[in-house]
């Protein structure tokens, strides 16, 4: 009996623990579509800050990221504890958070492939230019007269 009693407070503890989810929409609920724009660039925050770790640059990194955090939602004039509860209610239900999170998935995607194809682009124009300075300086050598 003793087991049995140790066993459902562990269990009870352990749940109790657990983070609950808001099963009813908040008053001021962020729409979804806002939602993904927010989680598409804290993500991007998130690589921006795997960067600055990498590079050792690691000097006040919780300030700025609290900094960068502030600015993405004030951009859209959303308080933290809005976003808070917001990210809460889509987390808690499994399709709304499997849908926005498939989206933001996808926009990052897009994101990593425009960025890619720009540096493609880049080192492609530089690459052009280098040949055609090389080719400048071929044409313009004049002989030598015997």
């Amino acid at each position: 009996m003793k087991t049995i009693s140790i066993l459902l407070l562990s269990v009870f503890v352990v749940l109790s623990c657990s983070r609950t989810y808001e099963k009813t929409s908040p008053k001021d609920l962020i729409p979804a579509d806002i939602m993904e724009d927010i989680l598409v660039d804290m993500y991007v925050l998130e690589a921006s800050v795997r960067n600055c770790i990498t590079a050792n640059k690691k000097d006040s990194l919780p300030q700025w990221i609290a900094q960068e955090m502030n600015v993405i939602l004030r951009k859209r004039n959303i308080h933290y504890d809005q976003f808070e509860s917001s990210y809460s209610y889509y987390m808690g239900n499994e399709k709304k958070s499997q849908k926005i999170m498939e989206n933001v998935v996808n926009r990052l995607i897009e994101k990593e492939t425009e960025s890619s194809l720009k540096s493609q682009h880049a080192q492609k124009q530089d690459s052009i230019t280098l040949e055609i300075t090389a080719t400048d300086v071929v044409n313009k050598i004049v002989p030598l007269k015997k």
